[in-house]
């Protein structure tokens, strides 16, 4: 998981404490949205780093069986 992924998500987190606890005319609404975009943007940037460590240790675990299958 990178940093800045986390830094994307607890950005958008400040931005929803902050429009919920102190409430202006009309722009906490606009505030809410973008830290709802930050937090989901930075959840699909989580997820997709996961999904390609995954692959590469699957990648990894598969070579590791064959170069065993090899050795027997």
């Amino acid at each position: 998981m990178n940093p800045t992924h986390l830094i994307i998500i607890g950005f958008g987190a400040l931005l929803i404490i902050v429009a919920a606890v102190l409430p202006q005319a009309g722009w906490n609404i606009y505030v809410i949205g973008l830290g709802v975009l930050h937090v989901l943007v930075g959840n699909i940037l989580v997820f997709r780093q996961m999904k390609r460590n995954f692959d590469q240790n699957m990648a990894d675990a598969d070579a590791r069986l064959a170069e065993r299958k090899e050795q027997l």
